[in-house]
């Protein structure tokens, strides 16, 4: 398992595991690239440099950018996206999903990474203290077409008991849905 750190600048590691992983493969290359129209509309093609780990984005014009001229978002979804698939059959810890990304693309992100990790059967395992992140959560949990989603789907609250141990709180769909709309915490903290 190779290990990209998220705030991290672009490297070697980036670019090679893309280049490996993604690039060399056609279904997986154009999966990628329809993937990241949520926060690159226009992109066409994805060149990566592996000696330098320089990773350049084509869209309708003929000269590329670099993905960090793209923001934030852009960035993370290019790694998460990597992540997943490196991660294919296993299990992936995203720590502050939502670092760096405007909340006005959570739902969208959302929906990406619950596609894309269904696509490569990889369990998400992501923290937010935001509660725009876990509400859009919810929201797409609720438009989707598969029901799977939303039976797949679980949040665990973390609290702190007055003796000083931490107690887990797992809910099922229905359960931290009902929360949400009826306005109850759900991120955790102190009793």
């Amino acid at each position: 398992m190779q290990l990209i750190p998220f705030g991290k600048g672009f490297d070697r590691d980036l670019a090679t595991n893309y280049y490996d992983n993604i690039h060399k493969d056609r279904k997986k290359r154009k999966s990628f690239l329809e993937a990241m129209k949520t926060f690159i509309p226009k992109i066409e093609e994805i060149q990566v440099d592996t000696n330098n780990g320089d990773i350049d984005i084509y869209e309708d014009d003929e000269y590329p950018s670099a993905l960090h001229q793209y923001g934030e978002g852009a960035n993370k979804l290019f790694r998460i996206l990597v992540q997943i698939t490196l991660q294919e059959d296993k299990k992936l810890l995203i720590d502050e999903i939502d670092a760096g990304i405007h909340y006005s693309h959570f739902f969208e992100f959302w929906k990406i990474i619950l596609e894309v990790a269904k696509e490569y059967k990889v369990q998400i395992f992501a923290t937010t203290h935001n509660l725009e992140c876990v509400e859009h959560f919810k929201n797409i949990l609720e438009t989707m077409d598969v029901k799977e989603y939303q039976e797949l789907s679980r949040t665990i609250t973390l609290r702190k008991l007055p003796d000083n141990r931490i107690k887990a709180y797992i809910r099922l769909f229905e359960e931290f849905e009902y929360e949400l709309n009826n306005e109850l915490e759900i991120r955790g903290g102190a009793l």
